[in-house]
């Protein structure tokens, strides 16, 4: 959370809040307003600052029910780039030192590329980049979000509106490896001049082994296989590379169980159902056989049946040399 409080008056501040059980900590020293102010429940974390300065927070959080542990960077870049050097001198140094995950997140003041701005001056280039050089150099990516693209606004009327995206949600590899469809919200923006930011980490977790996708050889038989697929990987997804690739893996999986759940799951009984109704469709025929519905009836369980025979014996091939591998 963004403050300008005096620490005189953070108990009071603290107080406002009206969360009795809550943990704080302010970024401010003695006499010297708080820029920032951090908020935690002790019964679900633990938070534990290790650097601070006028522009930033970082602290090491561990989520107890979860058993989760990530390093925090919450940021709140000043209004000039000499200010802002700071900031992109800490990342790039601390980048060689952190090897696990680490997201830092906040206000930096600043864009990645001119299109993150709208109004006022329209010129790209200079100190513009430090920015995007600071992450390249890191090694560090942008995470996925969903919600208003331009997270500030001035509020003034046109024509003298400007609207840029200066809040952002970053990660390291290790974090995307750890939570790879991890995603960021923003909210519209309420009384302040930002929109809320909400970070969801979503994926395997590092303590945490996730069922295991199985593909099934005999999907492929279906004449429709690879059209569905292929409608399913041109579905537009915005993010970064991995993850755009990861949520097409995902959606692909999520398809072919959610198919197998409604076609082929208990494949056995499937079958003996299958069988059931061809019999009885031929008793039909065989009483009446220039029936034309008896005649289609009989054709469409007989092919049905022979389908999921097919699908049974692919099936139990499959299980029976994953078992012996």
């Amino acid at each position: 959370m963004e403050t300008k409080v005096l620490s005189e008056n953070q108990k009071s501040v603290e107080r406002g809040l009206k969360l009795p059980h809550w943990s704080y900590m302010f970024n401010g020293n003695d006499g010297v307003a708080s820029r920032m102010m951090v908020g935690w429940d002790p019964r679900d974390c633990h938070v534990l600052c290790v650097d601070r300065d006028h522009q930033w927070m970082t602290c090491h959080i561990r989520f107890l029910r979860q058993d989760i542990t990530l390093t925090v960077t919450f940021v709140y870049g000043l209004h000039t780039a000499a200010e802002r050097q700071r900031i992109w001198d800490y990342i790039n140094l601390h980048s060689n030192l952190i090897t696990h995950a680490w997201l830092l997140m906040g206000d930096f003041n600043a864009t990645l590329k001119a299109s993150d701005s709208v109004g006022g001056d329209p010129s790209w280039g200079g100190c513009k980049l430090d920015f995007g050089n600071c992450l390249a150099q890191a090694q560090l990516f942008s995470l996925p979000y969903k919600g208003p693209r331009f997270t500030w606004h001035n509020g003034q009327d046109s024509p003298n509106t400007i609207v840029k995206k200066l809040d952002w949600a970053i990660s390291n590899q290790a974090l995307i490896t750890a939570w790879p469809l991890s995603l960021v919200k923003f909210n519209p923006r309420s009384i302040s001049d930002h929109s809320a930011m909400i970070l969801h980490l979503h994926g395997n977790q590092a303590n945490a082994i996730p069922p295991r996708f199985k593909f099934l050889n005999l999907w492929t038989d279906q004449e429709d296989f690879l059209s569905r697929i292929s409608n399913l990987w041109q579905q537009p997804v915005h993010g970064n590379a991995l993850f755009r690739l990861t949520s097409k893996l995902q959606m692909v999986k999520a398809h072919l169980s959610n198919w197998h759940r409604h076609h082929r799951s208990d494949i056995s009984g499937r079958v003996i159902k299958a069988k059931v109704i061809w019999e009885r469709a031929q008793r039909v025929l065989d009483d009446n056989p220039l029936s034309n519905s008896g005649i289609f009836a009989e054709r469409l369980a007989a092919k049905n049946y022979q389908e999921l025979i097919r699908d049974e014996e692919a099936f139990y091939k499959q299980k029976s040399r994953i078992q012996c591998s």
